[in-house]
């Protein structure tokens, strides 16, 4: 028996015990013979499921059958999301040291990350570079952190990020859903902002609705044209970073406005620039 079909069958052994209220009237049922028929319909049984599957497949299937089915989903679907590369959110802030030459510091920052970063933004006003980061390998963040702290007076933050498809995947949204990441910000200045829950008392359910809601609509104004962003979540927090060019004729205030995102929900906004 190999990992994933012994994953699959561990699984099914708690699913039959944790779930056995929910089976009783059908509705986790009905979720996960949902979930496949989805799966199944979008093309992606092959990949997901092992196999090529048709929706018929899945309406004759028994609730055994459905659930070792999804188990084999969910291994499959969690075994790409690890193998995928790691993103990281990475601050460098020059220490507030008398007689510094910021403008050098900023400029030996930028040569260190070069090209290894997705993005890399000075942000205005202040004596700070921040990156985005997607590796195959964690050592490459920390050779980049390594060579910028020894080269000068620096303070560097990482932050691990969620890729975009597992956090889709926690989300609710079936594979294909969301469309896949652009890291394509055309605009020079761009709008960097956070939006957080952290403080907000919401139960796991009514979190997740409001992520969906606030996700989905971002991303179909994106789909259309109407914004160009970039989202990140945080591992483990309530909280996204969110990356936005505005249209020539906008400014920063109608921009923002167009998310609509509670102003309460928006921890802090910054203007940047692309280096």
């Amino acid at each position: 028996m190999n990992a994933e079909e012994l994953l699959s069958e561990q699984i099914v052994e708690n699913i039959n015990i944790d779930d056995e209220a929910s089976e009783v009237n059908g509705s986790f049922k009905k979720k996960k013979r949902e979930r496949l028929s989805a799966v199944v319909a979008g093309g992606n049984s092959k990949q997901y499921l092992g196999k090529e599957l048709q929706l018929s497949d899945i309406d004759k299937m028994t609730t055994e059958q459905i659930n070792k089915l999804y188990c084999k989903y969910e291994a499959r679907l969690g075994a790409s999301n690890m193998s995928g590369l790691l993103p990281f959110f990475i601050s460098i802030e020059i220490k507030n040291d008398n007689g510094i030459d910021v403008e050098s510091l900023i400029n030996t920052a930028n040569r260190v990350i070069a090209d290894k970063a997705i993005y890399k933004f000075r942000v205005t006003g202040e004596a700070k570079i921040i990156a985005i980061f997607e590796v195959e390998d964690d050592s490459v963040v920390n050779m980049v952190a390594s060579d910028i702290m020894k080269r000068g007076s620096f303070n560097v933050t990482c932050i691990p990020l969620t890729s975009l498809d597992c956090w889709a995947h926690q989300l609710g949204f079936f594979p294909g859903e969301i469309l896949p990441p652009q890291h394509k910000l055309f605009g020079k200045n761009v709008v960097w902002f956070a939006v957080s829950l952290d403080n907000h008392d919401m139960s796991s359910a009514k979190l997740e609705d409001v992520w969906k809601e606030k996700v989905t609509y971002m991303y179909d104004q994106r789909q259309k044209g109407e914004i160009e962003i970039e989202i990140f979540k945080v591992l483990g927090e309530r909280r996204l970073y969110a990356f936005s060019c505005k249209k020539p004729y906008e400014d920063w205030g109608y921009n923002l406005g167009k998310f609509q995102i509670e102003d309460n929900l928006i921890k802090k906004s910054k203007l940047v620039t692309k280096l």
